[in-house]
């Protein structure tokens, strides 16, 4: 395993923290994910199926032990100041200086733990006006100028995904830094402060859409959606119904091979098509003349057909299709785990090491799952001493508070160990 023996502790909640620290845990990192006491990271509640399954949370925080412990409590302080002294990474997405006015700032880590990469990946950067501004993935999907270019152009609607591409960009660029940190220490014997944030993970993800723009002054403002009019590469609709993307110009050599698949070869002739710069000019005539003709078969017949002259050419799925197509199994994209819900799909590990391969995907932890066992097995505590942290509220809701139980544990199903353990709360 890529990471093995590297100990991760997670501040992070949501989104791109999470998924930059599934990434870490994917590859053989020790994830260990801080949790507050009987509420847990909010994306907990983010629940996808009316049997209590949450496909957010088990897609973020697989693979990862969860534990229970209030980053407010005094009594929690030792315990945190020995996971800390723990932990190679601590990763955190709060607001910046939530955690310095809790005394977990990155000063005050380093005081405690020199050689710790202090990971923090806020909305807007460190500095700036925004800088102590909160964020949420579609603020920086609309700040980085993304879904204005989705959309077609300033002079219209703008369009977001609803996958969270901030969020997911973010935490790529999060986890590429992180694993870049750590490398970095092995050759200098010391930790440092990491900052990166959503936005400007979805520049550098855009650059090769915002430098010409930058550069000219200039931005497409058309409404079209993206690649409509675009002649190298494209999607079409087909006969059954169902689409097909393919790039027939992309390079020279392709555009003859692609009329002859389709049995267009006069387009290779035809004054507004033989030529690249021509068909530049005329894309609604190129685009009407190639839906025609795949209108008239089905999507995978055209498919065949365009592989066989050796033209990039691929089908547009949907996500139940992804689940069983033969690429993505092969590959383990897709692939099974289990757990209380039962056997369901999930996405694999998108890399394959020759000699340091990827542990089995792994599962969500239930909120505070791992609680007793981090805090004996990390913090050294007794028995004594977690019952005590329990008594004091630090790792348990205080109900004499107002604690009132949030709506996703109540129709969660619990691992058995973990709900005869939460009975007792």
């Amino acid at each position: 395993m890529a990471l093995a023996g590297v100990r991760v502790l997670d501040f992070s909640r949501f989104q791109n923290g999470p998924f930059a620290t599934c990434l870490l845990a994917d590859i053989g990192a020790d994830v260990v994910k801080v949790e507050q006491p009987g509420l847990g990271d909010t994306g907990r509640s983010f629940i996808s199926h009316h049997s209590g399954f949450c496909g957010y949370n088990e897609s973020l925080n697989r693979g990862k032990r969860s534990i229970e412990l209030d980053l407010k409590s005094p009594a929690a302080r030792p315990a945190l100041e020995r996971l800390i002294q723990w932990a190679d990474v601590l990763v955190e997405n709060y607001k910046v200086g939530v955690l310095d006015r809790l005394g977990l700032g990155y000063e005050d880590c380093k005081r405690i733990n020199p050689r710790l990469i202090y990971c923090a990946n806020s909305g807007f950067g460190p500095e700036g006006p925004w800088a102590l501004r909160g964020s949420f993935d579609v603020v920086c999907q609309g700040m980085s100028g993304a879904a204005m270019a989705q959309g077609g152009g300033p002079s219209h609607m703008p369009r977001f995904t609803e996958w969270g591409a901030a969020d997911q960009v973010g935490a790529l660029n999060f986890a590429f830094h992180i694993a870049s940190a750590l490398y970095a220490r092995e050759k200098t014997g010391v930790g440092q402060k990491l900052e990166c944030s959503q936005l400007g993970a979805m520049l550098q993800f855009q650059a090769i859409s915002c430098v010409p723009s930058f550069f000219s002054g200039d931005q497409r403002d058309d409404g079209r959606p993206t690649n409509a009019d675009n002649v190298n590469l494209s999607y079409y609709p087909c006969g059954d119904g169902k689409w097909l993307t393919c790039a027939p110009c992309m390079e020279d050599h392709f555009w003859p091979k692609f009329c002859k698949a389709l049995g267009l070869e006069e387009l290779m002739t035809d004054e507004r098509t033989k030529h690249q710069g021509r068909r530049w000019k005329n894309p609604g005539y190129f685009r009407e003349r190639i839906e025609a003709r795949l209108k008239e078969k089905p999507r995978d017949y055209w498919i065949e057909r365009i592989i066989e002259v050796g033209v990039p050419v691929g089908p547009v799925l949907d996500y139940q299709e992804i689940a069983t197509h033969p690429q993505m199994l092969a590959n383990n994209y897709v692939t099974e785990v289990e757990n209380q819900y039962g056997r369901f799909k999930t996405v694999g590990v998108m890399a394959r090491y020759s000699g340091t391969p990827a542990p089995p995907v792994g599962t969500a932890p239930d909120l505070g799952e791992h609680t007793e066992e981090v805090l004996r097995d990390i913090c050294g505590m007794s028995d004594a001493d977690v019952k005590a942290l329990a008594a004091a509220h630090a790792t348990t809701p205080d109900r004499a508070k107002g604690y009132r139980e949030p709506h996703w544990i109540k129709v969660h199903k619990w691992k058995a160990h973990v709900a005869e353990k939460r009975s007792r709360l």
